[in-house]
């Protein structure tokens, strides 16, 4: 058996593949083309960049401030990833901007920050729990009651779908800029599965899942996210026996430092893949480690993808206040169209924008190897650059297609443009 290409979604259709995923982080209804022009989001659950839509409505207040809110996980599966979320896109306003910290932790918050002339009020965060109920409850809080002009967030991925359809049906005069919510995702693209067990989010006791995986296939993808993948991975070796890492891709979660350390040594071996590339020292991505100074912890989470996300949306509206001089009246329309063309140099290469607003990004593919001497933590190699990942894949998806549970159906199909063109990468 031979696992010829690992491209960030997948393998070949001549591999035998299991696939576990988490419900609702991972699986989203596809939006039609007006749904995904209002709320874009990441290429291979990586980030992306948007405004809602301008249509009607009061224009928003020619004022000296312009008020952001933030919404992230701070309790559930994603809680632990909050302080790193926020400390993302504040450091940016630190680093560029001229704010300065209020506290230790980036929920104490950020003053000072000033854009195109405009001060920057940080008017709150966002506290969700990765249900779309609660991110609702949030986003208005932050948006109706302390007059947020632009909203940053949210994390998970049925939150990202709630707030959509609350920008287009509630506000749509004001701007959504996505924060790490997943849209198409990737594990919904590997072909040749043999079945999909789908655990739910907050899951606990994975046993029952865990008995549903044949053993008699050439590989597992497992797609758990968050805190669960800590459960699901010791349940796992408990019902099978030590993790056939060499048989076991992971997602983007397999090498967040925060999980690479909760979970340790059993995943040496496995690949993963996501929009980081954590071993490179270019001088761009020491400079993207280095804004993140104000908060040490976060700054130890560099390498995370959520930290890079809400860094990556704070950036492109940095940007896109230049373009507009800080004017964010007229609906905010000029702000909209600015952030619509922002491009960004971010720390692992470019990420741009398609006609949808979603983001297109190099992807890269890490092993975990063992820990280095004096640690238990095992360390990370990137592997292979896999350059401009779009979210159709080169055409297996489309704004007609149909996303649940059985579809897209395991059927072969055209390789995505950038299927064979995998650049071997050594940072070392």
């Amino acid at each position: 058996m031979e696992i010829s290409r690992v491209g960030g979604i997948g393998v070949e259709s001549r591999v035998r593949l299991i696939r576990v995923v988490k419900e609702r982080n991972l699986l989203r209804p596809q939006r039609n083309v007006e749904f995904r022009r209002l709320f874009a989001t990441a290429a291979i659950g990586m980030l992306a960049l948007t405004a809602c839509a301008n249509n009607s409505g009061t224009p928003s207040a020619s004022s000296n401030v312009i008020k952001i809110g933030i919404l992230s996980d701070c309790t559930g599966d994603f809680g632990s990833f909050y302080n790193d979320d926020i400390g993302g896109a504040l450091s940016v306003l630190a680093a560029h901007y001229g704010g300065k910290a209020s506290g230790a932790l980036p929920k104490d918050g950020m003053t000072g920050a000033k854009i195109a002339g405009k001060d920057i009020q940080i008017v709150g965060f966002g506290c969700s729990d990765s249900t779309a109920a609660k991110a609702i409850e949030e986003t208005r809080r932050l948006v109706e009651q302390l007059g947020a002009d632009i909203l940053i967030g949210p994390l998970s991925g049925d939150e990202g779908i709630a707030v959509a359809n609350y920008a287009k049906t509630n506000q749509p005069n004001k701007t959504f800029i996505n924060g790490i919510s997943g849209a198409q995702e990737a594990t919904l693209k590997v072909q040749a599965l043999t079945k999909r067990v789908w655990p739910p989010l907050g899951t606990t006791d994975y046993s029952s899942f865990v008995a549903q995986l044949p053993t008699n296939v050439d590989g597992i993808f497992v797609g758990v996210g968050g805190a669960g993948l800590i459960t699901f991975l010791k349940q796992y070796q408990q019902a099978n026996g030590p993790l056939k890492s060499a048989h076991i891709m992971g997602n983007l979660f397999w090498i967040d430092p925060q999980l690479l350390k909760a979970i340790g040594t059993p995943m040496v071996g496995a690949v993963a893949a996501s929009g980081i590339a954590a071993d490179d020292t270019s001088a761009q991505t020491k400079s993207y480690v280095a804004e993140l100074r104000p908060y040490p912890d976060t700054q130890k989470d560099a390498a995370s993808v959520f930290t890079l996300g809400y860094w990556a949306a704070m950036t492109a509206l940095g940007q896109a206040l230049t373009t507009v001089n800080g004017d964010i009246s007229g609906n905010q329309k000029a702000l909209q169209a600015a952030l619509a063309k922002v491009v960004i140099d971010g720390p692992y290469g470019k990420i741009a924008l398609d006609s949808n607003r979603q983001a297109i990004a190099d992807n890269w593919v890490t092993q975990i190897t063992p820990p280095p001497a004096g640690s238990n933590v095992p360390g990370l190699k990137t592997i292979l650059q896999i350059p401009q990942v779009d979210e159709t894949f080169g055409g297996f998806f489309d704004s007609s297609s149909t996303v649940d549970r059985t579809n897209p159906p395991c059927t072969k199909k055209t390789a995505p443009p950038w299927v064979g063109h995998e650049i071997p990468v050594n940072f070392s």
